[in-house]
């Protein structure tokens, strides 16, 4: 009889490999695996990892997580620019600015990664709104408003999050979502060359479209939208003339905020 030939060593080296992972798995147990998760969720998000820091994991109630979690954003140095930036890096640390969703979806990425509440969702309105009266905002540079100097607020979507303990809405110093103070868009039009839209008794013209201060970006009367162009026009022409650093076009930043 002939002697049955032996395993390849190559295959015998794939099995033992697929064997020592088995093991290694076995004997990992859940909850050495939610901290292995954890950790590594702290490594790849510094900012997360400071504001998670001293905050209790309860798995039995996530209230004081989510409520502490909140704290944190607050005290973040958050700077709301109207302008949507990717939730991984303002966690990572690499921007400390954005919009409405990227506070609402870093919070929701933190509570879910990281303290487990899977529970928690990120919500949105898609319609554009206008709250009368502004009020502060989420923002280091003491925002309280887009419309005519900052006495009024208008959007063309916002993002908050649902949670066990209720909805947050991060952007609006982490209270509740209080949509009673919205009002809709009623109609849209062009009027001199400026696109406006209407919200209720309110017309709310396309103003001031660059600079670091959001507090003009929009005006209910003409002439203060005309005067905001210009301004905004002299600027992008100074700002092309050779050695000047480079400026996002008028149609990419109104893309922005009316896409």
């Amino acid at each position: 009889m002939f002697a049955e030939k032996s395993q390849k060593p190559s295959l015998r080296r794939e099995a033992d490999r697929r064997e020592s992972r088995q093991e290694g798995r076995e004997l990992i147990s859940p909850e050495q695996g939610i901290s292995i998760q954890r950790e590594n969720f702290l490594k790849n998000y510094p900012l997360a990892a400071q504001m998670v820091k001293n905050i209790q994991i309860n798995d039995s109630d996530p209230s004081i997580a989510l409520i502490s979690l909140k704290d944190k954003f607050m005290e973040s140095g958050f700077i709301y620019t109207m302008a949507a930036t990717h939730p991984d890096a303002f966690l990572k640390g690499m921007k400390k600015e954005g919009d409405c969703s990227t506070l609402a979806k870093a919070y929701a990425k933190i509570a879910q990664d990281y303290f487990g509440i899977k529970t928690v969702k990120v919500r949105s309105k898609t319609e554009d709104f206008f709250v009368p009266g502004g009020g502060k905002v989420l923002d280091q540079n003491n925002a309280r408003g887009n419309v005519n100097n900052g006495e009024h607020w208008a959007f063309t979507s916002h993002y908050w999050v649902d949670t066990p303990i209720g909805s947050i809405d991060l952007l609006f110093l982490g209270k509740p979502v209080n949509e009673s103070s919205w009002e809709g868009q009623t109609g849209n039009g062009e009027e001199d060359g400026i696109e406006y839209r209407d919200f209720g008794d309110y017309r709310v013209h396309e103003a001031r479209y660059t600079g670091a201060s959001i507090a003009n970006r929009y005006a209910t009367d003409l002439a203060d939208a005309k005067a905001e162009q210009k301004a905004s026009e002299k600027e992008m022409a100074e700002m092309a003339k050779p050695g000047k650093k480079s400026s996002p076009s008028r149609g990419s930043f109104l893309s922005r905020l009316f896409g």
